[in-house]
């Protein structure tokens, strides 16, 4: 935003992509009080995606090496109903043995949608200081990225985790959560891991 000799701001377009070093100063002068500063992630380039309900697969990845970040899934992987509860408590029985035998390794699980009704039993079993954050499927609003950040704060404070010490990345999946991609990043930057 510029202004003119009358003092009206005159808005420009993005002209250039902003480098990454560039975020990451705005996002450090802008943490919340009280909050753990994010995490770099670096070499966050493959991501291997295991079903939550399959005891052999999740054994299976821990002998892999060609990836960056283990995300035991809860969401689309796993059949609704009882496989559903059947994934949460064994991926919340594997996360500190996968967490052990994959110390280079990031351990993000992904948990359902808000709109789903199971976030929070989901972000219940799993939070604890060995994952490194959480993927939210099918996130859609400010609204509901607020309520998960909110949820996080509560769980890490009963827990006596820092504050943000897990990281967010929200999965947008929809044309409308596209649009609204900047505020989401915004009301969750304190704990935004990726998007």
């Amino acid at each position: 935003v510029e202004t003119t000799e009358e003092s009206e701001p005159v808005m420009r377009p993005l002209t250039r992509v902003v480098p990454m070093r560039e975020l990451a100063a705005y996002a450090e002068t802008t943490v919340m009080e009280g909050a753990a500063r994010p995490r770099a992630l670096r070499g966050l380039r493959s991501l291997l995606f295991v079903p939550g309900n399959s005891q052999k697969m999740l054994d299976k990845a821990k002998t892999l090496e060609e990836f960056d970040a283990l995300v035991p899934d809860l969401e689309d992987s796993v059949p609704p109903g009882d496989e559903k509860v059947k994934a949460r408590e064994l991926v919340k029985r594997m996360l500190p043995v996968l967490r052990a035998s994959m110390r280079s390794k990031y351990l993000i699980p992904r948990t359902n949608s808000v709109q789903s009704g199971l976030f929070e039993a989901d972000i219940e079993a799993i939070l604890t200081p060995v994952i490194d954050g959480i993927n939210v499927g099918k996130t859609d609003s400010v609204d509901e990225v607020s309520h998960i950040c909110r949820v996080l704060d509560v769980l890490e404070a009963k827990r006596k985790m820092r504050r943000g010490s897990c990281l967010l990345f929200p999965t947008i999946e929809s044309a409308s959560a596209v649009l609204l991609c900047k505020d989401i990043c915004e009301v969750s930057l304190y704990r935004l891991g990726g998007i």
